[in-house]
């Protein structure tokens, strides 16, 4: 800058005072600027969220469908506000989240097997809808669609639509998969279609386990809600702010479990946890963890403890229980 200058006929004394002034701007007006950026993008997302929550939440998680934790997040924050979520539906849904009446429907690419480009050929397929579930097995054994994939559809509620459980789908699958074949193989429309043996459903833990295994994420019911109902007098973690230093109990889900050491050599843990609408840190000091010898993340769990904030809220815990010790 300053040789420039000179050579563009300014003394050296006047480029190095100019310079000063520019080195002393740079200090704040790169910060400035972007301050005032990102309060615009902020406000004008918290106006869309505020007045147009369902087509805000439509965006950011079709901007972030490749993130599991980040869609995971949206997705509570949709149920404190009564947003209605539905499971993909064989004759709703896209590659894509969409909005149909008034809810907002997950794409078939959220299920886990099934893949942007599966979703794409199911939405060609269907083409005005699929009548009945013959139909849709006769429509997708053109593209040879494979078990697991009709597995995944059937497992994350998609075929729900026809009014089979799952379980009488999941059961009659190769008489389903052997009647699409046929009718393509013979090129027969008016094939005599099988006939479906209800085999009643499964439990409602296996529907639930089944849905945190297809979505990697609990959909309907989140399997704290029965333990919560059962043993009662515990808060949900969408309230935590207002317990603020004091001592709660709360029915969690654990997430995810990491074990340190401290500068004495004892071991303590910080546990991730979740219910239906958020998820907290619960922070286990020594003297607690020694008593959790067969303690797993995945374990649902009855906390007592306190609740503190740094930077976000967390739970000091005073006891933790596995709940099936108790109900």
């Amino acid at each position: 800058f300053i040789s420039r200058a000179v050579n563009n006929g300014y003394s050296k004394e006047k480029a190095l005072e100019i310079y000063d002034i520019i080195l002393n701007f740079a200090g704040y007006g790169f910060n400035k600027s972007h301050s005032v950026a990102y309060s615009m993008i902020s406000y004008k997302m918290a106006y869309l969220k505020a007045n147009y929550p369902l087509y805000f939440y439509l965006s950011i998680l079709n901007s972030a469908s490749s993130n599991g934790d980040e869609v995971k997040k949206y997705l509570m924050e949709m149920k404190k506000l009564n947003i209605k979520i539905c499971k993909p539906n064989i004759n709703k849904s896209t590659s894509e989240y969409i909005i149909c009446y008034n809810a907002i429907y997950l794409p078939f690419s959220t299920i886990k097997g099934i893949s942007k480009i599966i979703s794409e050929k199911i939405v060609s397929l269907r083409r005005n809808g699929f009548t009945d579930i013959y139909d849709v097995f006769s429509k997708l054994s053109r593209e040879s669609i494979p078990k697991n994939i009709y597995l995944a559809l059937i497992n994350s509620g998609s075929l729900d639509t026809f009014n089979y459980s799952r379980k009488t789908l999941v059961d009659n699958l190769d008489v389903l998969v052997n009647y699409g074949n046929l009718v393509n193989d013979l090129e027969d429309d008016n094939l005599t279609k099988p006939e479906i043996f209800n085999s009643g459903e499964y439990t409602k833990e296996e529907l639930i386990n089944s849905e945190k295994e297809y979505f990697g994420f609990y959909l309907s019911n989140h399997p704290v809600v029965y333990f919560i109902s059962k043993i009662g007098n515990t808060i949900s973690l969408a309230n935590i702010k207002n317990y603020y230093n004091k001592n709660i109990s709360v029915i969690l889900l654990g997430d995810k479990l990491k074990e340190i050491t401290t500068k004495n050599g004892e071991k303590m843990a910080f546990l991730t946890c979740s219910d239906e609408l958020s998820s907290i840190d619960v922070i286990i000091f020594p003297k607690v963890y020694e008593k959790l010898s067969n303690l797993k993340k995945s374990d649902i769990i009855k906390v007592d403890g306190c609740v503190e904030r740094r930077d976000v809220y967390n739970i000091v815990a005073g006891n933790i229980i596995n709940v099936k010790e108790i109900v």
